[in-house]
């Protein structure tokens, strides 16, 4: 599907027509959640099958209203009211953003920041590659990671770190 189009009609009877049980949104945001309505409007589900979205988060569910958010099939990494340790960092979230539930995006860059700055707080230096070297050893224990350890090769650390 394109992107930023107001009208998916076309490619969502496509779909509907294909007798597939699952149609894959690869869609984020705005063109997520207008798909979503018009599958809705074209009753597309009512036939058996499964809208999957591949990328959303809680604040489409929102955007799109529960009732025609329901019966999707999606994950997120992160879920605010999961335990009392997701709940009490969602609740100062939300405290400073009134009306924003935290999503992955959140929680994740949250995460990583933290990481980072014990890293350098253990390092004792800002020098990137002592602290990237620091990461690499510490485990990432927060309200949404226990003991979690990044790859040897820093792949999953190199989107959040620069050596300019």
């Amino acid at each position: 599907m394109p992107l930023n189009t107001p009208d998916f009609s076309s490619f969502l009877l496509q779909a509907k027509n294909s007798g597939a049980t699952t149609i894959a949104l690869a869609l984020a945001g705005a063109d997520l959640t207008n798909a979503i309505k018009q599958a809705n409007e074209f009753r597309v589900a009512d036939g058996g099958q499964n809208l999957a979205a591949m990328l959303s988060f809680i604040s489409d569910v929102n955007a799109m209203g529960l009732s025609v958010a329901q019966g999707i099939v999606t994950s997120e990494s992160f879920y605010w009211d999961l335990n009392d340790q997701t709940r009490q960092w969602s609740r100062r979230f939300m405290e400073k953003l009134p009306g924003q539930v935290p999503n992955m995006v959140h929680a994740g860059a949250y995460s990583a920041v933290l990481l980072y700055l014990r890293s350098v707080a253990s390092a004792g230096t800002i020098d990137a590659s002592v602290v990237v070297a620091r990461m690499k050893q510490m485990p990432v224990n927060d309200f949404n990671n226990q003991n979690v350890r990044g790859r040897q090769d820093g792949g999953c650390f190199t989107p959040f770190i620069s050596s300019a």
